[in-house]
């Protein structure tokens, strides 16, 4: 069911990823991806490392693939420090779709691609998501 009432996405719940899950009670943020070097490799949609990272994906039903930073602390405040938030790579797939045990797989198959890019430093983050708003069916 779709909710095209919401005005801000329902919460995310991770399922897998190749940093450890944050303590309870940590806040979360988003930043765009900029003055890394995985930037333009991604965004070219013939790149050798985006195809091996979506054949990395397998067959988990993804939604969305983004490069971002992600950061977790006990404050917002703390996250204006960006060095704490790592370039990740984040993946959203329909909820129920995935597992932890395949999320896991294909975080470490996603992470193998990014080794073999020289990307080493970039996260891999699965977590369910529910469309709502104009990404509805």
């Amino acid at each position: 069911m779709c909710d095209t009432t919401a005005s801000s996405p329902p919460p995310l719940a991770r399922i897998a990823s190749s940093r450890p899950f944050p303590p309870d009670g940590y806040v979360s943020e988003w930043y765009p991806c900029t003055n890394h070097a995985i930037k333009d490799a991604w965004n070219d949609p013939q790149s050798p490392l985006r195809q091996q990272i979506i054949e990395a994906l397998g067959d988990i039903n993804w939604i969305s693939i983004d490069v971002i930073r992600s950061g977790y602390a006990e404050s917002y405040e703390a996250l204006d420090d960006r060095s704490i938030c790592p370039v990740t790579i984040s993946v959203d797939v329909k909820v129920g779709s995935t597992t932890p045990e395949q999320g896991q797989a294909a975080v470490l198959r996603c992470k193998k691609v990014l080794d073999e890019f020289d990307f080493s430093d970039v996260e891999v983050n699965i977590s369910e998501a529910r469309r709502w708003g104009a990404f509805c069916d």
